[in-house]
């Protein structure tokens, strides 16, 4: 007893030496890297040279560690989730359709061939966390408008700061890694640039995934559900965000879930995962969509909660404090459903400009094959005239 009792004075007086010098903690997380699991191959090895070398050590690489680390110690943990996003993410960048061959023959554009994964190999070589980070990217990118999602980055980044240092200097206690990172800096630019990769994945997987999210998006069309009614912000974004992880990973390995609210439906769009979905309303149905990374049996139930008539679709209404940079926030909302989130791909711009051309043609263009065999026999034309001008200035 008498030992213990001249212990614990000096246990105390090195907790109070090494509490400043914890709050002085700066880690280089540029010098970070892990190897990426095994799942997350393909993703790397379809990059282009310049992309993949953004990714591992360029500012992609140090934001995705700097958010891993600062998020992670408030994450659940998602070893199956984890898993299973990376062989679907292989399976999207290893498509011939968005990962063409040959890519030296775009010429100076060679280094932007093929999808833009640069945000997802720099997450999964910084760790779990990061990938987590990555989702919730998706997550944002798949709903809000790029100045609305890099507004909410800027705060839910703030807040999660000042809640790692608050706790720190409350109990003198707190994970190293993330107290460090509490401390670095990340610009609103660094920011946005994350959400525009996620962006071009969003769209790169959606072209693989086109068929599958159609029929999800017909699904979600027809539920009115708020992905949280938060009406703070990080409260708000942090909740779907650890939501819809949770309920994900409990698919993934066969444990069936009740959509409460709109958050895993978001999730489900945003990380292109498709369980077989059993719709509750108008007429109980199971949609069956032969996902094989739920042939655990994991079934999502929708359509349980009250629809809410004044909405359509998922949707999600926030006030963004640091969407003006002076001003007090704005109240955005944004949708999910197909009828004010629809695009046109450059496919569609195309037939859409080519069936106004046949338009203005009169009666000609009402017989549209012959319109474009027309076109097909100018092409050859002058392509073959292209080719005897090379030929003749050859010679």
């Amino acid at each position: 007893m008498t030992t213990i009792s001249k212990l614990l004075p000096g246990i105390a007086n090195a907790s109070l030496e090494v509490a400043p010098a914890l709050a002085k903690l700066n880690f280089d997380f540029t010098l970070y890297k892990v190897e990426a699991p095994k799942e997350y191959e393909g993703v790397g090895s379809a990059l282009t040279s310049f992309r993949r070398e953004q990714a591992e050590s360029g500012i992609p690489h140090t934001t995705a560690r700097k958010l891993g680390a600062l998020f992670e110690t408030c994450l659940p943990s998602i070893p199956e989730l984890t898993r299973a996003y990376g062989r679907r993410a292989s399976e999207i960048s290893e498509s011939s359709s968005i990962s063409p061959e040959g890519s030296g023959s775009f010429g100076v554009f060679a280094s932007r061939v093929g999808a833009d994964a640069t945000s997802l190999w720099a997450a999964a070589t910084s760790g779990s966390g990061a990938i987590a980070v990555h989702l919730l990217a998706c997550l944002l990118a798949r709903i809000w408008e790029g100045s609305e999602a890099t507004s909410i980055w800027v705060e839910i980044v703030k807040c999660r700061k000042d809640e790692v240092i608050s706790h720190f200097n409350q109990s003198d206690v707190g994970h190293l890694v993330t107290l460090s990172a509490a401390k670095q800096e990340l610009t609103r630019s660094q920011l946005a640039e994350w959400d525009a990769s996620a962006r071009a994945w969003l769209r790169a997987a959606d072209t693989v995934k086109t068929k599958q999210q159609k029929q999800l998006m017909l699904i979600i069309d027809n539920i009115q559900a708020p992905v949280n009614r938060k009406t703070n912000t990080y409260e708000s974004v942090i909740e779907a965000w650890k939501s819809s992880l949770v309920q994900m990973e409990a698919l993934v390995k066969g444990i069936s879930q009740i959509a409460q609210d709109g958050d895993i439906l978001l999730a489900l769009s945003a990380w292109h995962l498709f369980p077989d979905i059993n719709v509750a309303a108008p007429a109980l149905t199971l949609v069956r969509q032969h996902d094989p990374t739920f042939h655990s049996g994991g079934i999502l139930t929708v359509g349980l909660q009250k629809p809410d008539q004044q909405h359509t679709g998922v949707y999600w209404s926030l006030p963004l404090a640091h969407l003006r940079y002076y001003g007090a926030p704005v109240v955005s909302a944004r949708s999910m459903d197909s009828a004010t989130r629809s695009r046109l791909s450059l496919t569609e711009l195309l037939l859409a400009t080519l069936g106004s051309l046949f338009h203005g043609w009169g009666e000609a263009g009402l017989d549209t094959l012959r319109a474009i065999n027309w076109f097909s026999g100018l092409s050859d034309i002058l392509s073959r005239e292209s080719e005897r001008g090379s030929q003749e200035a050859y010679v």
